[in-house]
């Protein structure tokens, strides 16, 4: 009895089968005794009766241990197909549920540069989410495979929530994906959009100051830089309306939603506000045009001011150098001549380049007005030029009146040479008649050359 309690204790650890065998052999040993009735007594009965008791009891814990195992059998499998069920409902809830409200979240585009950042950042916090979501797909698929040889039966139900997982997180990952490209294209337009906002307002700035151009090299240098600044600003431009209107275009692409359905985003706020920025920039750069047109206009101005006041410094120049040119030559008998050849060429040329400087000096006071400059500086220089074309017409008059009185000399002289000439041939022909005469003429003669001689003398001084 001792030995089958002890077997009984221990039947976890010791073979069933072994403590059923045990027990057939001391409850047949028990009841052949008792029969014999060898050891009559009543605790052979009541142990024959505790180890009847006591097998039945392992046949019934035999039977309950073979129904577990059976159960136990079942259920495994059964288990296991519910907890990928399990897994595959949770996924498919978040992504139906907290993803979807996550990415409904994110639609938009931000109304700033730093709040196009901050969507973007946020797409970056569901992108790492959206690993770990498509990590646990890839896990699914692989036990759904699995299952699907293990348990053929299931192959098919196996098979659609399979497909219905890789459709359903390959459509939300395109749709991430999709926004996360609409941010990072947000972001993008308005790092452009705030360039093109940095350069206008530098142009704008530059434009509404006054041109500080003393001279054409400066004035040219003004002009240089304004023309590079309006190429970058046109540059630029030109970027932020194609990425704007590239914008607006994917803005308008069609999608589909998780469960494959088409839907078409409601950006409609977004785009209005891309074309007011693009309709808003537009007009800055109107602006920038007209104010550089405006501030072209004045540089050119300038140049032309500035060019004109050089010729005109240059007019007075000519004139200058031809007045000494008039005074320092022609100062012998033959370049009087050479004068008395060339004075109307000399006289128009001076003339001309007069009539040029005046029309220069109207041409800067005209400008200067324009300008809103000074006029002191034109008036100076048509004071000048006056000043210089009165020098040089005085002492034009002065050697045409020289040369009037020269002339008027040389055709006396050429007169008197003329008649002493005649004189001389008359007086040859005559010399027999006149031989009593001869001292009356000669003294005549004498007379007559004195005249020459003081005319001589009258022209040297002259010359």
């Amino acid at each position: 009895k001792v030995v089958l309690l002890e077997q009984v204790q221990f039947w976890g650890i010791i073979n069933i089968y072994t403590i059923l065998r045990s027990g057939d052999d001391l409850l047949g040993e028990l009841t052949q005794n008792n029969r014999m009735n060898l050891l009559k007594n009543g605790d052979w009965d009541n142990a024959v009766q505790h180890v009847d008791f006591l097998m039945k009891q392992i046949k019934d814990i035999e039977e309950k241990s073979s129904e577990a195992k059976y159960r136990k059998q079942r259920y495994v499998p059964l288990k296991l197909l519910e907890d990928h069920s399990e897994g595959v409902h949770s996924l498919v809830n978040w992504i139906l549920g907290a993803g979807e409200r996550w990415l409904l979240t994110l639609h938009e585009i931000g109304e700033s540069y730093d709040d196009a950042k901050q969507l973007l950042k946020e797409h970056n916090e569901l992108e790492k989410k959206l690993i770990g979501v498509e990590g646990q797909s890839c896990e699914l698929v692989a036990v759904g495979r699995e299952l699907q040889h293990q348990f053929p039966r299931h192959a098919m139900a196996l098979q659609q929530s399979i497909d219905n997982v890789q459709q359903l997180v390959h459509a939300f990952c395109t749709r991430v994906m999709y926004q996360k490209e609409v941010a990072l294209h947000s972001v993008n337009f308005y790092h452009m959009l705030n360039e093109f906002s940095r350069k206008t307002n530098l142009l704008l700035e530059s434009l509404c100051t006054n041109v500080k151009a003393n001279d054409i090299a400066t004035a040219e240098k003004e002009r240089n830089e304004m023309e590079v600044k309006i190429d970058e600003l046109e540059k630029t431009y030109h970027c932020v309306i194609t990425n704007g209107m590239s914008f607006i275009d994917k803005l308008c692409t069609n999608q589909s939603n998780s469960t494959g359905r088409l839907i078409t985003r409601d950006y409609s706020a977004s785009i209005v506000h891309i074309r007011e920025i693009l309709e808003e920039s537009c007009g800055r750069r109107w602006r920038c045009q007209n104010l550089a047109d405006v501030r072209r206009l004045k540089i050119n101005q300038l140049l032309q001011l500035y060019t004109c006041e050089e010729d005109g410094q240059q007019v007075v120049n000519w004139i200058e150098e031809l007045y000494q040119t008039l005074v320092n030559s022609y100062n012998d008998f033959e370049q009087l001549h050479l004068m008395l050849e060339n004075r109307l060429k000399l006289e128009e040329t001076a003339r001309s380049t007069y009539g040029y400087g005046k029309q220069l000096c109207q041409v800067i006071l005209v400008l200067r007005r324009s300008l809103r400059l000074e006029i002191w500086p034109g008036l100076k220089l048509n004071q000048r030029l006056e000043s210089t074309w009165a020098k040089f017409c005085c002492a034009f008059n002065e050697k045409r009146m020289e040369l009037d009185i020269i002339n008027a000399f040389q055709s006396t002289v050429r007169k008197v040479n003329e008649r002493l000439d005649e004189l001389s041939l008359r007086l040859d022909g005559k010399v027999s008649e006149r031989r009593s005469k001869e001292a009356s003429l000669t003294n005549e003669k004498k007379s007559i050359a004195n005249n020459i001689q003081q005319l001589k003398q009258v022209a040297n001084i002259l010359i």
